[in-house]
């Protein structure tokens, strides 16, 4: 087979590095270094993102914007705090890939200290990663998560968590935020798991009626 002709270059990738880190820090697009493998190489040191992230500091939206990319972990955030000033996020967005990616939500706290907060029109995706988390017992990342007064925490949730075997700790966070400790199939899920859970339920809600034959048999 012939060997397939080399792709040629985009204009952009053709430009001085000096005025592509210039584009780049101006730019109100983070991820522009996976434009192209050339914008990578040129675009992907730690001294360039932090001076982005500098130059964008002042602006919600542009934080938010950088907040999502890859690169902005817990060790970035504390190597340009380290270098400028605390970070204030004030009014950002915290990216829902932290509740996948940040395993134990010290990214997510530290965001959260310094005001940033989950987007109300995402709260249905928040409370279907805190469900993952909890099957998963990521317990640490759902209390952080929770920090958030916005997010009001279905039963489903404490469910799950019951049936996961997560620890008391959690589940007093799940029932003081929202969720119906009287619900059959949390009472269900404790059954199934051990009278400890049983034994913490009766000290939140009376057990209904459905389930209680099962707790006479125990």
């Amino acid at each position: 087979m012939p060997a397939f002709p080399p792709l040629p270059k985009s204009k952009l990738d053709t430009l001085p590095t000096e005025l592509l880190q210039e584009i780049f820090l101006f730019s109100l697009n983070p991820s522009l270094p996976a434009a192209s493998r050339a914008l990578s190489t040129t675009l992907t040191g730690p001294h360039l993102r932090r001076r982005y992230l500098h130059e964008h500091r002042h602006s919600a939206p542009d934080l938010s914007r950088a907040f999502k990319a890859r690169f902005f972990t817990v060790e970035f955030l504390a190597d340009y705090e380290r270098l400028f000033s605390r970070l204030e996020a004030e009014g950002t967005w915290i990216p829902l890939r932290l509740l996948y990616e940040d395993a134990g939500g010290a990214l997510m706290e530290a965001l959260m200290e310094r005001g940033a907060k989950w987007e109300p029109e995402a709260y249905d995706s928040v409370l279907e990663g805190l469900r993952e988390a909890l099957r998963e017992q990521r317990e640490s990342v759902v209390q952080v998560a929770l920090r958030d007064e916005g997010v009001a925490v279905d039963t489903a949730c404490l469910r799950v968590a019951l049936e996961n075997g997560c620890g008391k700790p959690v589940l007093e966070v799940l029932a003081g935020r929202g969720a119906d400790v009287g619900d059959v199939g949390v009472w269900k899920a404790a059954l199934a798991r051990d009278n400890e859970l049983v034994e913490w339920l009766f000290t939140k809600a009376t057990p209904p009626g459905e389930v209680l034959g099962q707790l006479m048999g125990r």
